[in-house]
């Protein structure tokens, strides 16, 4: 369960990354999107925990 935890916050992370990165060349559609994806995981990761009585991670 930790690990599945840690998977899905290297997504989040993966995707604010992404999302940076799009915006640096200027494609702000595709960091909105990005961006926008990253949330969704991030609350999803944050439900998951909440039912595993998991905390935060040090990632």
């Amino acid at each position: 369960t930790e690990d599945k935890a840690k998977k899905m916050e290297k997504t989040v992370l993966d995707l604010v990354e992404e999302s940076c990165l799009a915006f640096e060349k200027n494609d702000s559609k595709l960091a909105l999107e990005k961006s926008e994806e990253a949330v969704r995981n991030e609350k999803s990761l944050n439900r998951y925990r909440e039912e595993q009585n998991l905390g935060e991670s040090d990632l």
